[in-house]
């Protein structure tokens, strides 16, 4: 999901734990005003489960990748995550609003620089949107959610000051805008190739007079070429990071930079706070083999910690990790769900194009065992694609589907779905042929949880004459398959956040046909009408309705068997300070921490930030 889905965090929602057992980070100070004021310095390193797709600010889908490039990429805004209070980051201010609600204006902070100096505009600010929504973009999952900017007009006179025109009323519009990723236009299209196109004409219907573009396909060409999504001297941002290595299984070194700009910002912005030397993400796959890193000091964070090995630690005061460690456990705005393809391709089997047959699954999957054997108790169920903690939004008149291989059974036998031959598996003749209902579900060979997830479902499905076979790939060629709708189940998760939902990625029609992220096929004109409509309206008590009637179309189509929202479980190293957890995967700031002078393990301490104590 886009940074101003994934970034804000409620108040009064989040649950953290701070176990008793293990030993807190030195000394108490947060870095918000603790006992003392935090220094540079040091590194963090960071266990991860797998490598991102790529880097690039427009084309990556994986959330590692944003994960990562939040260190090296600004906005114009963000959420402070204690206030909740929307802070100006990139800009001097908070957006000057028009009575109407359709225009935006800011001005870019006098000390934002590029790295070669060069002064922050809204030139780079228009570019970047342009870059975002162009026909040809890799960013298909995400242009939609722009498509309400229809123009940026830059100042003559003050380059810094720009003001962002709105076509439509969009209840988000402030977060939307201040979420794009700002990148430097005289780096990227130094040919000025994307001068003479306007916002307007790069979307929509006109757009589609542009794909063959000479213009637009050299630009995308190098824009979107593979040194601007790995190589470190073709990723620029305005951020307090630089990419100093990316070594493929190994690592990727991240390095703060030497007179970053916003070092010289005056009060306490807490986006522009950036402590560590070096951030070194280290990918590995086996999450058992995190805890024996952590445990070794090879690395220094680690999350997504497998809930018997979290247990095993808080519940053993002798562990080492538990005496030099912090365990952190946080509610989230993420939701896991099994999502099935409605709209299967002429080469798949067209066995879960029946509402009926996605109906029955559902009520195979048992979600009770799975919160308990699975998660040990570190979830909630939920019933639709709202996370349970949006409480204007979440329906909470919808019931939970419950386990039941006899309620299965009986849709199943009541479409048509019976055992002909007595192997076992149910069959059907349809489109004219015999088609048993076995189903291959796809989970992440990264992930520990989905495959146990898939083996529960597969064992209780064969319960009911449901054949459901588990197939293990990398999350690259899964997003491939997700793309070209070559799938019948697959098992995944989406990040959220605390902002109301918007439901057009992933529910709206044009979001399948356009290769965006609706990978379920799901939708008709009245779900299309809902969603259009609670973008548009911003008084969130006239959404509310409009909300509930979406998800109820969704219940009763299935396209998905939502299932849990988890808890965070993240144990940090007890030497780094500055520690607390957001309800925002992945749970915590790595650029806040920071650690003692005395206590600092690697590279040259640096001196004592006094500009943001």
């Amino acid at each position: 999901m886009l940074h101003f889905l994934k970034s804000l965090i409620p108040v009064g929602l989040i649950a953290i734990l701070l176990f008793p057992s293990c030993k807190p980070p030195e000394g108490s100070g947060d870095g918000m005003g603790g006992d003392s004021l935090p220094v540079t310095g040091d590194w963090i390193r960071l266990a991860i489960p797998n490598e991102p797709d790529n880097l690039h600010p427009h084309s990556s889908v994986h959330a590692m990748s944003t994960y990562i490039r939040d260190q090296m990429h600004l906005f114009l805004t963000d959420i402070h995550p204690k206030t909740l209070e929307l802070e100006p980051v990139l800009v001097e201010s908070l957006a000057q609003v028009s009575p109407d609600q359709l225009a935006y204006s800011y001005r870019i902070r006098e000390e934002a620089k590029w790295d070669d100096g060069k002064p922050i505009t809204g030139h780079d600010f228009a570019f970047s949107v342009k870059a975002l929504v162009q026909p040809l973009t890799e960013a298909v999952h995400s242009r939609n959610y722009f498509s309400f900017i229809s123009d940026v007009k830059v100042d003559a006179s003050d380059p810094k000051k720009f003001t962002v025109i709105t076509g439509e009323l969009f209840f988000l519009a402030p977060y939307a805008i201040g979420s794009v990723e700002v990148v430097p236009k005289h780096l990227y299209d130094p040919k000025g190739l994307l001068d003479s196109y306007s916002i307007s004409s790069l979307q929509g219907e006109a757009s589609n007079a542009l794909l063959e573009d000479p213009k637009l396909k050299e630009f995308t060409s190098a824009y979107q070429s593979d040194s601007v999504k790995y190589s470190p001297a073709h990723i620029h941002g305005a951020g307090p990071y630089k990419l100093e290595s990316w070594t493929p299984k190994e690592s990727i070194v991240l390095v703060r930079k030497k007179g970053w700009w916003g070092e010289q910002v005056k009060g306490d912005i807490f986006a522009l706070k950036a402590y560590p030397d070096k951030i070194i993400y280290k990918p590995i796959k086996d999450r058992a083999a995190t805890v024996q890193a952590l445990a070794a000091g090879e690395v220094d964070v680690i999350w997504d910690v497998l809930p018997d090995e979290f247990d095993r630690i808080r519940q053993d005061s002798s562990d080492h990790i538990a005496q030099t460690c912090s365990l952190h456990l946080a509610d989230s705005y993420s939701w896991t769900f099994v999502a099935f393809n409605t709209r299967p391709p002429a080469k798949r089997k067209p066995v879960v194009a029946d509402r009926v047959v996605r109906r029955a699954i559902a009520h195979l999957a048992d979600l009770d065992k799975i919160i308990r054997n699975v998660y040990n108790g570190y979830g909630t169920r939920i019933v639709g694609p709202i996370s349970p903690f949006n409480k204007n939004e979440y329906h909470t008149g919808l019931k939970l589907i419950d386990y039941s291989v006899d309620r299965a059974a009986f849709l199943l036998d009541s479409a048509g779905w019976k055992d002909s031959n007595g192997n076992g598996i149910r069959d059907k003749v349809v489109n004219g042929r015999k088609v048993e209902l076995e189903i291959e579900m796809l989970v992440s060979a990264s992930s520990t949880t989905a495959p146990m997830v898939a083996e529960i479902i597969a064992q209780d499905a064969l319960k009911a004459g449901v054949k459901i076979n588990a197939v293990k790939d990398e999350f690259k060629n899964i997003a491939v398959k997700l793309s070209q709708h070559d799938f019948d189940m697959i098992g995944l998760g989406f990040n959220g956040g605390p902002l109301p939902a918007d439901l057009k990625q992933v529910w709206h029609t044009e979001n399948w046909t356009s290769g965006g992220s609706n990978y379920t096929g799901f939708g008709t004109a009245k779900t299309d009408s809902l969603i259009e409509k609670i973008r548009q309206t911003v008084d969130p008590n006239s959404r509310k309705p409009l909300y509930y009637a979406l998800q109820e179309e969704i219940y009763r189509e299935q396209p998905m068997i939502f299932m849990i929202s988890p808890k965070e479980r993240v144990i940090i190293d007890g030497r780094f300070r500055g520690q607390f957890m957001t309800t925002v995967r992945p749970g915590f700031k790595v650029r806040a921490m920071w650690v003692h002078t005395e206590k600092q393990k690697f590279g040259k301490p640096s001196t004592t930030d006094t500009l943001k104590p």
